[in-house]
């Protein structure tokens, strides 16, 4: 079976998105049957690299890398000056112009049995109906975010009928979709009934062998060390979490000294949150570190947290989560209702709602306690629900998708 894939993001690249998309093609290229030709973008001004899944491009059967000069501040100015262009529906529609030209001159001749387009970008399904049109074969449209609908992008006016007209057009032509949370599938269901048959969800995965072995956490008892890994946005930030630790520290001084809040990565507002709560003492920003690097810090933590967007219902599943499954640690979740809710509730975690700063307050008083008793283990994922999302049973999940479409 010849398949075109088609995703901007590979490793060895550090985006969620290049993480995820190149586990499941490493393991769906295991699967003898499938011959693998995939396109990829190559950043000129790109510097965020790591050594997961090295191998990756010699398990296809070709590789075309089409070259772009993103620069992200070029881009967002782009995007606000010219909206109509970079904005329907993002900035990288020049690459998928540049990426057409080069799969038909290097692949015209080939008979491809499935196109698979993987977003983000969203733009990357404008690119599947081309592929579709011209290689007259099934396609299959991956969407990792919700398009229209994406609170982050906010679409209004003329902007917004047209990525609606776009969104229609591309539900309405793929063959499949796969959304990446059931959430986001019921989202499209709804929008879409007609359409509703062919919408599958593949939530995300972990891969085991990424982990090292946990270390002695117990040697620092006297310590309770509370980890985020990963950035923030204007829209999404821990500082409904940050006034909770504070009104907890004026309530009991002493906790002052039991607790570490590490952030790694973030954004450049966490150094003004953090003074302006008082909480230089105890909580920290740390620099972005490497994918594996990730993982030790994960598995070294004593309770893992999660901080979503403050929404009505949350229907993104964010991938760290799922990696956070991998390192075997309790996870806290300052989350709406929604994805990472259910998750987290399935894992023996813990949620509270981002606006809810009493609530929050609270259920670090509870953890405080819980780690004090040395309880903590009781709420580390079971091995039922790390089964679930392990990339050994996702890809087989895929490939049953996938064997359904031929």
């Amino acid at each position: 079976m010849k398949v075109l894939i088609v995703s901007y993001y590979l490793p060895p690249y550090i985006y969620s998105q290049s993480i995820q998309v190149g586990r499941l093609l490493y393991y769906l290229a295991d699967f003898k049957e499938f011959e693998l030709y995939v396109v990829t973008a190559k950043e000129k001004s790109n510097v965020l690299k790591s050594n997961y899944y090295f191998d990756l491009y010699n398990k296809f059967r070709d590789i075309l890398e089409v070259g772009f000069n993103y620069n992200r501040y070029i881009a967002k100015i782009k995007y606000v000056l010219l909206p109509i262009f970079y904005a329907v529906p993002d900035v990288y529609r020049s690459w998928n112009r540049k990426a057409l030209k080069k799969i038909i001159e290097k692949w015209s001749s080939l008979n491809f049995d499935l196109i698979i387009t993987f977003s983000y970008p969203q733009s990357s399904h404008l690119l599947g109906l081309k592929l579709k049109e011209y290689f007259h074969t099934k396609w299959l449209a991956f969407f990792s975010d919700p398009w229209v609908d994406n609170p982050y992008y906010n679409f209004k006016y003329l902007i917004k009928k047209i990525n609606q007209n776009l969104e229609k057009k591309v539900i309405s032509f793929a063959d499949a979709l796969i959304f990446v949370s059931q959430e986001m599938a019921q989202l499209y269901k709804n929008k879409y009934p007609l359409q509703s048959k062919k919408m599958h969800t593949l939530e995300h995965s972990f891969d085991p062998k990424l982990y090292p072995l946990p270390e002695n956490i117990e040697s620092r008892r006297n310590l309770l060390i509370f980890r985020y890994i990963g950035n923030f946005s204007a829209k999404r930030n821990p500082e409904f979490f940050l006034k909770a630790l504070n009104f907890l520290f004026e309530e009991n001084p002493s906790f002052k000294n039991l607790i570490k809040f590490e952030i790694i990565g973030g954004h450049r507002i966490i150094p003004s949150l953090i003074k302006r709560h008082n909480l230089t003492d105890t909580v920290i920003q740390k620099p972005f570190v490497d994918y594996l690097e990730s993982h030790k810090l994960m598995v070294d933590a004593d309770v893992l947290v999660v901080i979503d967007a403050n929404c009505k219902e949350n229907i993104f599943l964010p991938a760290k989560l799922i990696e956070y499954l991998g390192a075997k640690r309790p996870i806290l979740g300052i989350t709406p209702r929604g994805a990472s809710e259910r998750v987290i509730k399935k894992t023996g975690g813990f949620v509270v709602y981002p606006d809810n700063i009493k609530a929050i307050k609270e259920i670090l008083k509870e953890i405080i306690k819980i780690w004090r008793e040395n309880k903590l283990i009781l709420h580390i994922p079971s091995q039922e629900v790390l089964d679930e999302y392990d990339i050994k049973n996702k890809i087989k999940e895929f490939k049953k998708i996938l064997d359904a479409i031929r």
